[in-house]
């Protein structure tokens, strides 16, 4: 038995990208489809140098 998806889109805060249009998640620092930077001063975590 599949499961239904809903087309309705979900109430989380979206932002648009200003180089493509695309949707993103308000929380993105960086649009998924394109990769231009949708914040200001975006939080950037270097993993390796933690390690």
């Amino acid at each position: 038995m599949k499961a239904i998806k809903s087309k309705e889109k979900s109430k989380e805060p979206s932002i648009l990208c200003p180089a493509c249009q695309h949707e993103n998640k308000s929380h993105y620092n960086f649009c998924i489809k394109c990769g231009k930077q949708l914040k200001e001063n975006p939080v950037i975590l270097d993993y390796k140098s933690l390690a």
